[in-house]
């Protein structure tokens, strides 16, 4: 510590006084004032403090903002989301999905009816969603209401005639099961399950 003196001089006494009374003694006071280096670890404390809560007001006013839009968060974090959801479950993950869903994202649609899908009261409701990413585009989505109408067809020993379509669609987005699955339900041999095998790389 780096300490100093400084001296307090009282007041002066009022008139009237004997002299030996007009003043009081000198008043010696130690002053002590912190190093320099602890002095500039505060002010840097200081600072980092400051600037941390401002990157908290700012992160805080961006989520507000985000909100008041109404965005749509990047697939990423919704299929984040949806893997949270589904091995945690929760109804405010759950409820956040709806919402981009009616938003209009075609991946939170295609991930709600990844969640609903073996939930037999929300079979309807997952098939709905898969067919609405579907004509969006979402292969995935293609894939898995094609294998819904397969499975449904199976178990009523029909042919699966509403799957074939999705399947293709699914295949030619590149999907290797969809075109595996059309491989299975073509004919043995013939040159469209060998197209449909190449389509999923098991042939050249």
């Amino acid at each position: 510590m780096q300490c100093g003196t400084a001296v307090g001089i009282a007041r002066r006494g009022s008139a009237g006084l004997d002299a030996d009374h007009q003043s009081t003694p000198a008043v010696r006071i130690s002053l002590c004032r912190p190093e320099q280096g602890k002095k500039k670890n505060m002010e840097l404390f200081n600072k980092s403090g400051a600037m941390i809560s401002s990157v908290f007001v700012m992160v805080g006013a961006l989520i507000a903002c985000q909100a008041k839009e109404g965005a749509v968060p990047p697939a990423p974090v919704i299929e984040a989301a949806a893997q949270r959801l589904s091995a945690h479950g929760g109804a405010a993950a759950e409820r956040r999905l709806r919402e981009w869903a009616d938003q209009g994202s075609i991946v939170a649609k295609r991930e709600l009816g990844m969640l609903y899908q073996n939930k037999t009261p929300r079979r309807g409701e997952a098939m709905r969603l898969f067919e609405e990413a579907a004509r969006a585009g979402d292969a995935e989505s293609a894939f898995q209401l094609a294998e819904m109408y397969h499975r449904a067809a199976e178990n009523s020993g029909r042919q699966p005639d509403k799957a074939w379509p999705l399947y293709a669609q699914a295949a030619e987005h590149r999907h290797p099961k969809a075109a595996l699955r059309l491989a299975s339900l073509a004919k043995d041999g013939s040159e469209e399950a060998a197209r449909w095998l190449a389509a999923a790389g098991l042939v050249k």
